[in-house]
């Protein structure tokens, strides 16, 4: 085998279908080396997996491994563990003012681009995007009045954490990072008259309840896969819409604005995998795995898969049915896709009219992360 997967590799994070491309092809079934993992790249192999917690467990803990504490919350858990509050949190989302929570991060948009001065060269993810990820972030859970500091560098020591297993010296910055959201999560729960999903999850709870460490590990990871979800996709749509100006005029005439958004979220694909643990001895094509090997599951892989979505590397608005991985699969469905979902939605709204008056300024960088794939830097110009 001469393939060389290399994630954290720049050229890797920069282009990282090239290699996705080989492994679906040449080696489908591949044992990683460097994070001791076998990797799946087809896209009815990792829709299987995700779909079958039975056999294949979120929760490590099911296979004989050990977590502290500070890391079990509801993400990790599967069936029956999880249900309880995986419900409240959805019926929690459901009572939020999704449209007007949407509305408002658009017109901080909005605001924020009309005061850049006119071909004067800006960086949209530093400038832009990370104020409106955070400020609708915050309203969501109810925190708005209690704007953190510096959220993004929590963010991305929790990002670089999620590669710990191919960079172990990334694990004690993202310990440090996740530390600190904790905290800041204990006191937002300590807030008398909450809104947002914290609000409607203290709701009927028992205040020890509602600020155990399972509940707030739990709202630590909504918060953050909000802020780190958001800030990607933001920088990413315009980032691939400003390159394929000639799609945007298509919006809300020949092409369905839905169809629009999950393409956008199947190409992007801002989550590139997420990891499994096979809880008995299972066999992909002659490939045996394991009970207790780790499998890691690239969505990104899978929304390209030729067999799934003819033509993958082509940005297609009218390509349908869409049955894209972008928010995972199965009991572990990302909670906020709709929300997500609605998000970027806005933000095409916002570009089929204000396209014309943006333009790329330079060379978009890649953070330097495997797991999430997001821009660091995206050079805009406004045009007047």
């Amino acid at each position: 085998m001469d393939i060389i997967y290399r994630p954290l590799d720049q050229g890797t994070i920069d282009n990282p279908h090239s290699i996705y491309d080989r492994l679906r092809i040449e080696a489908p079934v591949f044992w990683h080396d460097q994070t001791k993992s076998w990797v799946l790249s087809r896209y009815q192999d990792c829709r299987f997996v995700l779909g079958n917690h039975e056999l294949f467990a979120r929760d490590q803990r099911r296979v004989g491994r050990q977590l502290p504490s500070s890391q079990v919350n509801m993400q990790i858990q599967d069936p029956p563990y999880l249900s309880e509050l995986r419900i409240r949190l959805s019926d929690a989302f459901k009572r939020q003012d999704v449209q007007g929570l949407i509305m408002a991060a658009r017109g901080r948009l909005e605001a924020s681009l009309q005061r850049r001065p006119a071909q004067i060269p800006f960086d949209f993810m530093s400038e832009v995007a990370a104020d409106v990820a955070l400020n609708l972030s915050l309203r969501l859970i109810g925190a708005a009045g209690y704007p953190p500091t510096n959220y993004h560098g929590i963010f991305e020591g929790m990002a670089r954490q999620m590669d710990s297993s191919i960079d172990p010296s990334r694990r004690r910055d993202g310990v440090a990072a996740a530390s600190e959201l904790r905290s800041l999560m204990h006191a937002w729960f300590a807030i008398p008259s909450n809104e947002g999903v914290i609000g409607a999850i203290k709701d009927g709870m028992p205040n020890q309840e509602s600020s155990s460490d399972y509940i707030v590990n739990t709202m630590c990871g909504v918060f953050n896969a909000c802020y780190s979800t958001l800030y990607a996709m933001t920088g990413s749509v315009f980032h691939v819409m400003l390159e394929n100006r000639h799609l945007i005029e298509s919006l809300g005439s020949e092409i369905s604005t839905d169809a629009a958004v999950e393409e956008v979220i199947r190409y992007i694909s801002p989550a590139q995998g997420s990891s499994r643990y096979a809880v008995a001895p299972f066999e992909f094509e002659n490939t045996k795995i394991r009970r207790g090997d780790a499998i890691i599951v690239l969505f990104a892989a899978a929304n390209w898969d030729p067999s799934i979505f003819t033509a993958p590397a082509k940005l297609a608005f009218e390509r349908s049915p869409n049955p894209h991985l972008g928010f995972g699969w199965g009991t572990h469905f990302c909670i906020g896709a709709s929300f997500a979902s609605r998000w970027v939605r806005e933000v095409l709204s916002f570009l089929q009219l204000n396209y014309k008056a943006l333009s790329l300024a330079g060379i978009p960088t890649y953070m330097n992360m495997a797991t999430l794939r997001c821009l660091s830097a995206l050079p805009l110009i406004v045009n007047r």
